[in-house]
């Protein structure tokens, strides 16, 4: 039931509705049962409290004024109807009245003085539906308050943990990465303690070879590298000019592509052209050890160099692609 339908159904036990309105609100009435409950029960309590309303003597002049006044209001044809139909007064009530009563006045105006109780009971009960009818406003107010901040406390912990997710896959993509990149510095921390391992070795045995009384005429250069993604990339040789012979040791060359080859050249200050030494392959880990003859006589090894180039060989070196050279 809305709250039209509530206040219309006070004012209807009160009385005060009129015309239309009055018409409207009775059809409603008969169509509404729960209406017509709250009316029921409105007219009850409405009877009750006038009912309950204790009796307190009068000021002596009360009377008097009261009698007047009705007496005037019965003249002027302007007595008020009740609009509730209440008990007769106690019998000994009338009595009193009716035997203290003078100047011929109609024997039914002191009975009227009860029409004041429904009125003042109406009085009481409409203070009460005003009453009622704030708090439920108030009432109602603060509960679309609460919702309100439910709402907004609900989004803003939906945010929070919005939020707090983020966060943890950022940490956790965060770990993962921090793990990753410490795996990947320890795989290259130990390939450059293998790298040095085999460099050292190289080196100690080419000292052995040099203290070797039979490499007294054998001529060793040691070839640097020239690439940059290899710094690391070195080659040893051997070479015995009364032979036109000699040994190629190789560590940390990158693999080659299919159709290229690594060649080796010996470059003698006489000849315009370096001398072709023959072509080779590394293996998996970057190495090879050639045994190596060049295809014309040497007079003079000077310096010994590496390029790349296209597969089976080429008789003059592109020095684009040379990746090591010394002497």
């Amino acid at each position: 039931m809305d709250d039209s339908l509530s206040e219309n159904a006070a004012l209807y036990v009160l009385g005060l509705l009129t015309g239309d309105e009055q018409a409207a609100f009775e059809r409603a009435l008969q169509e509404d049962p729960a209406l017509a409950a709250e009316v029921r029960t409105m007219t009850e309590g409405t009877l009750a409290l006038a009912a309950s309303a204790p009796q307190v003597a009068p000021p002596p002049d009360l009377r008097a004024q009261l009698l007047a006044a009705f007496q005037t209001e019965t003249d002027a044809g302007q007595v008020p109807a009740a609009p509730l139909t209440v008990l007769p007064p106690p019998s000994h009530g009338l009595k009193k009245t009716s035997d203290s009563r003078s100047g011929g006045s109609p024997p039914q105006a002191a009975p009227r003085l009860l029409h004041l109780l429904p009125w003042a009971a109406a009085a009481v009960l409409g203070v009460m539906f005003a009453q009622q009818k704030q708090e439920l406003t108030s009432t109602r107010a603060e509960s679309s308050k609460i919702k309100a901040d439910n709402v907004s406390l609900t989004e803003r912990e939906r945010h929070y943990l919005d939020a707090i997710r983020i966060s943890e896959a950022a940490k956790a993509e965060a770990s993962t990465s921090l793990a990753s990149t410490r795996e990947a510095l320890e795989k290259a921390k130990a390939g450059l303690e293998d790298l040095n391992g085999r460099h050292s070795t190289l080196v100690a045995e080419l000292n052995a070879l040099r203290q070797d009384s039979q490499l007294d005429k054998t001529r060793i250069a040691v070839l640097g590298s020239l690439l940059e993604n290899s710094p690391k990339a070195v080659a040893v040789s051997l070479w015995r000019q009364e032979t036109q012979q000699g040994l190629l040791v190789v560590e940390n060359l990158p693999a080659l592509p299919p159709g290229r080859d690594y060649q080796l050249w010996v470059i003698d200050p006489s000849r315009k052209i370096p001398v072709s030494a023959g072509v080779f392959k590394v293996d998996v880990d970057g190495k090879v050890r050639l045994e190596f003859k060049p295809v014309a006589p040497v007079r003079e090894a000077s310096k010994f160099a590496v390029t790349v180039e296209r597969e089976g060989g080429s008789p003059t070196p592109d020095l684009k692609q040379l990746v090591v050279i010394g002497g």
